[in-house]
């Protein structure tokens, strides 16, 4: 049991940075970001966040955020390998405590920590170990979202209907007997 994945889609963390902090002074300064970024996505969600939120809450400039950053992806996906690795040290820490008397309050104590962080961990209810992430972009028509839809209508092949044959019946939605008088 020497080494436990929480997860099979681990990301390095250092891999979505664009700019690795060398000094203790950049290193903090990309703390500080990623603690405004957890800060304004416990308040209004990670769908909603910017980078400009980021920058405003974290009391830096907009360049701030972009020298260490692509995009706002990059921001939550930083923020969820931070706490995926935080939460591994801290579960792993609590299940290998010696005072445990078996494997279930060993379990337990795992559990704890997990509900601790959604209690009291910024950001890392909405956010967790990045799991609620879904980057992935739209393919084909299988997508639901409107550019995939339209996407797959501009490639498909143009094909007309059928006319449909003339009947002495209305048309839906009209009735013949509309302004009559029975």
């Amino acid at each position: 049991m020497s080494h436990i994945k929480l997860s099979d889609h681990q990301v390095d963390p250092a891999a979505l940075i664009r700019n690795e902090p060398v000094q203790a002074r950049s290193t903090a300064r990309l703390a500080a970001l990623l603690d405004a970024a957890a800060e304004v996505i416990d308040e209004i969600g990670y769908e909603r966040l910017t980078t400009a939120m980021v920058a405003d809450r974290a009391g830096a400039s907009i360049g701030t955020v972009y020298r260490y950053f692509p995009d706002r992806i990059a921001v939550l996906q930083s923020l969820a390998a931070r706490n995926a690795e935080r939460m591994n040290e801290r579960v792993m820490a609590a299940v290998r405590d010696e005072q445990h008397d078996d494997w279930f309050a060993a379990l337990s104590a795992g559990v704890a920590v997990l509900v601790d962080a959604y209690r009291t961990e910024p950001g890392f209810a909405s956010l967790r170990l990045g799991d609620v992430l879904d980057l992935r972009p739209a393919t084909g028509a299988s997508s639901t979202s409107r550019a995939g839809w339209r996407s797959a209508r501009r490639t498909a092949p143009r094909t007309r209907r059928p006319r449909r044959a003339s009947t002495a019946s209305p048309r839906r939605g009209r009735s013949s007997s509309a302004g009559t008088a029975s």
